[in-house]
């Protein structure tokens, strides 16, 4: 199955949007503006997943992805830093966990490094940037 379809099905068991393209389309214009505008229509609490399109290539019987994507939640501005990492960071942090145990069902994971964000670009939102690379036997 393909990668894109993986993480998308387990954005939506998780009730996150999932929004997906290559980092070019993306950033049209400013990113801050852009992920401003994909929360706007959304209140606090609301987790999105932004998944940058993936490199893929074929090597011999496998094929390799190598990408990032993050996942952010929409806080308040009024929360300290340890009430944020309590409340958005620390669960999303356990939430890649269970998608790295899963995604390594049917992966090789050869990488998966994560880095916590807070007030990403001044807008609110905490969560977790994540490099991977993955590879599958054809």
């Amino acid at each position: 199955m393909e990668l894109r379809t993986k993480l998308k099905e387990y954005a939506a068991a998780k009730g996150w949007h999932f929004v997906f393209g290559r980092r070019d389309y993306q950033n049209l214009y400013e990113v801050r503006e852009w992920i401003q505008d994909e929360f706007k229509p959304y209140g606090e609490g609301v987790t999105i997943m932004f998944c940058d399109e993936y490199k893929r290539q074929r090597d011999g019987d496998y094929i390799k992805y190598k990408g990032t994507f993050m996942v952010l939640t929409l806080s308040s501005l009024d929360e300290s830093y340890d009430d944020k990492r309590e409340k958005y960071i620390s669960p999303l942090e356990l939430d890649l966990d269970v998608m790295h145990d899963r995604l390594e069902c049917l992966y090789d994971i050869e990488s998966w490094e994560s880095e916590a964000e807070v007030n990403f670009f001044d807008l609110n939102a905490d969560g977790a940037f994540v490099y991977y690379n993955l590879k599958i036997h054809k």
